[in-house]
């Protein structure tokens, strides 16, 4: 029996706790390749490219955790607080980065790297209300969802004219337009068309659904279903970037590489302290902020 469970669970070896870890390591390379192409080399530059392709595996990894966090959490409100509270800080710093004269710190095109934490809490809002049995809430998903799409459509604007757009400002815009935010309430979408196919399949088998719900079947079946979710964000996000011109890098598509990361998936935790559970939220202006100073002291 227990040679059966493991083999069922083979190649499943990403807990929660791991992906998270991942998606650390591909954010700060990326971040890495940005410095490194601003402070020594080109942006076109081999190294650069290498390491900020690579870190375009970041982004999917995040919106399936704030997906999977908006879903599980017993607090929705403490949680939303949480990402609602440091996309405030990210947009404090991003103000002081943006409109302080002479900032030793500042790069070309800040105005439209936008604030990461707002695609993840509009992002965990929009799949709190998908989650409503109210089809009136449901419907208010609209909202963050609309949100995002008209922060794309404005830096693609300023991109496209060289303008700066006032009423809308960087520091309240999303990060990665609005494939972010969608892209983590599609996983939950997907996740209801998942639960039909099981429900059926088990109707067919004349089985209880329960039985499929909790085997591994369910988990590899949400895997290729999750996978599927990123694949088809970014095939959408190449796509749109050959129409218009985009605030995104011409290599985003590349994240459609972490959908391969989540097929490992055991939809386990993992590890769990309070300590890593809050400090991951300030993982992201801290390692910035250390990179921001070291490249600077490099360069004087």
């Amino acid at each position: 029996m227990e040679t059966s469970v493991i083999k069922q669970q083979r190649g499943l070896i990403f807990s929660n706790f791991t992906l998270k870890l991942l998606a650390f390591f591909f954010m700060t390379l990326d971040h890495l390749g940005l410095f490194i192409g601003y402070y020594f080399l080109k942006e076109n530059a081999a190294l650069v490219l290498v390491m900020r392709g690579l870190g375009r595996l970041a982004m999917p990894l995040f919106a399936f955790l704030i997906y999977e966090g908006a879903i599980h959490t017993k607090n929705f409100r403490n949680y939303a607080l949480r990402l609602g509270g440091m996309a405030a800080i990210i947009a404090i710093a991003f103000s002081m980065l943006l409109y302080i004269p002479n900032n030793p710190f500042y790069i070309p095109n800040l105005r439209l790297f936008g604030n990461i934490f707002m695609d993840l809490f509009l992002g965990a809002v929009g799949v709190f209300l998908l989650k409503n049995k109210d089809i009136k809430v449901k419907l208010l998903s609209l909202i963050p969802a609309i949100i995002s799409i008209l922060s794309f459509g404005v830096s693609s604007y300023e991109k496209t004219n060289g303008t700066a757009i006032h009423w809308f400002p960087p520091v309240l815009r999303t990060q990665y337009g609005c494939f972010a935010v969608l892209m983590i309430m599609g996983f939950y979408i997907a996740k209801i068309f998942k639960d039909m196919y099981l429900q059926k399949l088990a109707g067919d088998m004349g089985v209880d659904a329960e039985v499929l719900h909790y085997s591994s079947f369910d988990v590899r079946v949400t895997n290729l279903v999750n996978m599927g979710t990123v694949i088809f964000f970014a095939i959408v996000v190449y796509i749109v970037d050959l129409i218009i011109i985009t605030p995104f890098l011409p290599y985003q598509w590349l994240s459609l590489f972490s959908g391969a990361l989540l097929l490992c998936y055991n939809g386990k935790r993992g590890y769990n302290r309070k300590w890593f559970e809050y400090g991951a939220y300030f993982y992201y202006p801290l390692h910035i902020a250390i990179l921001a100073v070291l490249f600077y002291l490099l360069t004087l």
